[in-house]
């Protein structure tokens, strides 16, 4: 017997949903074809309809919903491997069946079909899809508490004012294990901000209690009880920010220092300890260095030729965020306008305190893709420019 699919009338609202992106807008409208038919007569309209360009797609059921959202640089063969028999496609088989409608759109670039496809499933949340997935990728902050004298937490969500933001990074149990273990080093209060602190040298009740086990334990420089200067205190807060903007590699020798010297008097309990504390602290400086550092540097403009009509195209990209993709620009004019607002921005935003300043976590997914595609493809580093040379490559081409 064939393997047909009813046909089912897609709302035009979804398809203009899906067309609709806030970081990479195309040219191309959105095509859609009913799953009717024959696996041959299906893959048949697909070969007629669907272009070899790079692009976006989903799969759509009964219910008018999207149970799975790909990207592909190109997207007529792939759309062709979810209707062969073959068993090697058994997952591109149980995407069809649930679905009732194929969508797509083409796209200029592979790297705009990469950043797109998160885009949607972040927007719509399929339930086929896994990697990319907003419940799969949490991200949080390492943020320095908003108090004369403060700590350390870990936050998903950034509200309020702080004395300083890392991140984003990976929400997950060892982000906050790591984030704990900056305080327990550096002996940072963890405490609540109406604790009322009490610096050696000021006036101090009668008799002052110790008011946690971490003052007891001595992981804490208690300026509630008078144990410290604020001189003191402010001095192991700036330390641990140093390590936070990336001078790790003091704090991780002293660390394995301790280790050693731990080990040698055989105590081996405290040597355990500060070796997972060294692997917290290698696993957070890994994070906050590949994203945190690269997104504040990572303003240029990447020049492509667009694989739908073979015109120079710029994905302009400010902070690790995409700000705008463009034709390329005519004229200086034109150029300036559009890159010397970002130059200003560059430098207002280079130490960023305020939230409305970091990354959102789909604005992070889309760095980390940034990041990963000139990893994976090092050539294409040469058709990044900074905001001067692009500048500088349309004087010349006028000039010419």
């Amino acid at each position: 017997m064939p393997r047909k699919r009813s046909q089912v009338t897609i709302p035009e609202e979804l398809a203009t949903t899906f067309a609709t992106s806030e970081r990479c807008p195309s040219r191309e409208s959105v095509r859609t074809i009913d799953l009717t038919g024959t696996l041959k007569t299906i893959r048949s309209r697909v070969r007629e309809n669907c272009p070899q360009s790079p692009g976006v797609y989903s799969l759509i059921n009964s219910e008018n919903q999207i149970v799975y959202v790909g990207m592909s640089v190109s997207l007529a063969n792939r759309l062709q491997t979810y209707f062969t028999q073959k068993r090697a496609r058994r997952r591109e088989s149980r995407i069809r069946r649930a679905a009732v409608r194929l969508i797509w759109q083409p796209l200029d670039h592979g790297l705009i079909a990469r950043i797109r496809e998160r885009e949607l499933i972040r927007k719509f949340r399929p339930l086929m899809n896994v990697i990319g997935h907003p419940t799969q990728l949490k991200t949080g902050y390492v943020v320095a508490i908003d108090h004369p004298v403060g700590g350390f937490e870990f936050v998903e969500e950034l509200r309020g004012r702080y004395q300083g933001i890392w991140g984003p990074i990976p929400f997950n149990q060892w982000s906050r294990d790591a984030t704990e273990e900056l305080n327990l080093h550096f002996q940072l209060r963890d405490c609540p901000k109406s604790t009322v602190l009490y610096f050696s040298g000021q006036p101090t009740p009668e008799a002052p209690s110790t008011p946690c086990l971490r003052a007891d334990l001595g992981t804490c420089l208690s300026p509630c009880i008078g144990k410290c200067s604020k001189t003191a205190y402010l001095r192991a807060f700036k330390r641990a920010r140093s390590f936070l903007n990336g001078s790790a590699e003091d704090v991780t020798a002293e660390i394995e220092t301790q280790m050693r010297e731990a080990a040698g008097e055989k105590n081996f309990e405290t040597a355990a300890r500060l070796r997972d504390r060294m692997k917290a602290f290698r696993y957070l400086n890994d994070r906050l260095r590949r994203f945190h550092d690269w997104t504040n540097r990572a303003n240029f403009v990447y020049r492509f030729t667009s694989e739908i009509d073979s015109q120079p195209r710029w994905l302009v990209v400010s902070r690790g965020v995409i700000h705008q993709l463009i034709d390329e620009p005519s004229s200086v004019e034109q150029a300036m306008g559009i890159l010397n607002p970002l130059n200003s921005s560059r430098t207002r935003h280079s130490k960023p305190t305020r939230p409305n300043e970091q990354l959102r976590p789909g604005d992070f997914e889309t760095a980390r893709i940034l990041f990963r595609w000139f990893r994976q493809f090092p050539k294409e580093k040469t058709s990044r420019l900074s905001y001067s040379a692009a500048l500088r490559l349309i004087k010349r081409r006028r000039a010419d």
